[in-house]
């Protein structure tokens, strides 16, 4: 299971700790469990590519690649 800690915002993905990249707010899309606005929370850099965490104004948290 993928988390993401709040305060650093440090991603732990596949068993590994990613430091952000970046922690600016942007939009990003929008949540599929209840159709308002996904706001970025961090950033992160792999080998494979981008993975964005995101959260909407209810808290569903996401992970985008």
């Amino acid at each position: 299971m993928n988390q993401l800690e709040e305060k650093s915002r440090i991603l732990i993905f596949e068993g590994r700790r990613l430091d952000p990249v970046s922690i600016d707010r942007n939009a990003v899309g929008f949540c599929s469990k209840c159709d308002a606005d996904l706001e970025s929370l961090a950033y992160h850099s792999t080998e494979a590519g981008w993975l964005v965490s995101a959260c909407c104004d209810k808290e569903h948290l996401v992970l985008m690649r």
